[in-house]
């Protein structure tokens, strides 16, 4: 589960992969993940494509694999 939850990672010559994910080098992509798990906090990851037209995730089950964290708010803060 760990892995899942992680952006990237080190490779044995202490150099950072670059091709882990999609956010990994590519700040564009970084921040369209951080709003995914934002919304995936919430339970919204389902409309991020709606709210994110010619996003760059994939497709949803890419998304899934990108998305960390379960619910946690339910209901309006």
């Amino acid at each position: 589960q760990a892995q899942h939850q992680q952006i990237g990672h080190f490779r044995p010559d202490g150099s950072v992969e670059t091709a882990s994910s999609p956010a990994a080098n590519n700040v564009n992509l970084l921040v369209q993940t951080v709003a995914l798990n934002y919304m995936a906090l919430h339970g919204e990851q389902g409309a991020f494509a709606a709210r994110f037209p010619g996003h760059g995730l994939g497709s949803a089950a890419m998304q899934d694999r990108l998305t960390a964290f379960a619910p946690i708010v339910n209901g309006t803060l």
